[in-house]
């Protein structure tokens, strides 16, 4: 009987170990995805370098997709989690600690096109 109940546990760990991989690579998909269109936003308004950082970031989640896909999940996770460390610390120079990162992207925009 014992053994019955944990070969059922087994499996549900397996069905829920699945998952949550299946989540992390759809997760992937919508934080490239999001980085497309902030690179189609930066590369409008002028923002090369942080259009740059966009192509970085879609590069980094594509092939955290792709490690994913081949079952190499903590190689995949180290990428992801290392892509939002630098991604925030990169955000956080550009915005500076008050944070107004919007007007300083409109002021440099500004500045590019006089």
């Amino acid at each position: 009987m014992a053994k019955e109940t944990n070969s059922v546990n087994n499996s549900g760990r397996q069905r829920s170990g699945r998952a949550y991989w299946d989540m992390q690579r759809r997760c992937a998909i919508v934080a490239g995805s999001v980085n497309v269109l902030m690179l189609i936003i930066f590369s409008y308004i002028g923002l090369q370098s942080l259009a740059d950082f966009s192509i970085a970031s879609i590069g980094a989640y594509a092939l955290a997709y792709l490690c994913l896909q081949k079952r190499r999940n903590m190689l995949a996770m180290l990428l992801i989690c290392s892509e939002v460390i630098v991604h925030a610390g990169f955000g956080f120079l550009v915005a500076g600690p008050d944070g107004a990162a919007m007007a300083r992207m409109k002021a440099t925009a500004r500045r590019r096109s006089a």
